[in-house]
């Protein structure tokens, strides 16, 4: 199971993106059992819940025909929990696939923000417009994957889904990197 945060504060979010508690997301960096420090909610029938955040902020103007954006995908481990026995390799990988799946769209969203030639008077509507809809999206895929995968029980669908991330992630490559530039126009 997952949770995922809409992080975006008016037209700007304004959040750490470092520190003990969140995990910024990276390939050889995958997730273990000892992440999940949060306290786990027996009421909701799930053996594990994981808990990720989209966070973009802007950086400084690279030029005044330019902007430069921090895009990245944070695990929260306060936030993060699983149930006391039921600690599998195969929900683990379900886990980190919830993960991924955030990095993924991540790179939607720096991909869109470097398509994009923002007008100053809009930089905010815009980023919004950028923000929301890939976050809608991502949501909606988030749901998809617990519900064809029953969390992580389907097997096979579990291991189609991870070949599907997986080349997801490659495709999007060249967006791996937090920051993104975009062009500005008056």
């Amino acid at each position: 199971m997952r949770a995922v945060s809409l992080c975006f504060f008016a037209f700007l979010l304004c959040v750490s993106f470092s520190g003990e508690d969140k995990i910024k997301w990276k390939a050889d960096r995958p997730l273990s059992w000892k992440d999940f420090k949060g306290k786990h909610e027996t009421n909701t029938g799930l053996h594990a819940f994981t808990y990720t955040e989209i966070a973009l902020k802007m950086l400084d103007h690279e030029s005044p025909d330019s902007l430069l954006f921090e895009v990245i995908c944070t695990f929260d481990k306060t936030k993060s929990s699983v149930l006391k026995g039921k600690e599998t390799d195969s929900l683990l990988k379900h886990e980190q696939g919830h993960f991924d799946l955030g990095e993924i769209y991540t790179r939607l969203i720096r991909k869109k923000i470097s398509e994009t030639v923002f007008k100053s008077a809009t930089i905010s509507q815009q980023l919004n417009t950028i923000y929301k809809a890939c976050f809608d999206q991502y949501v909606k895929e988030q749901d998809k994957y617990d519900l064809e995968t029953d969390h992580s029980m389907n097997g096979a669908s579990q291991g189609l889904w991870n070949i599907a991330i997986q080349k997801r992630l490659k495709e999007l490559e060249e967006f791996g990197l937090t920051a993104v530039s975009a062009g500005v126009k008056k």
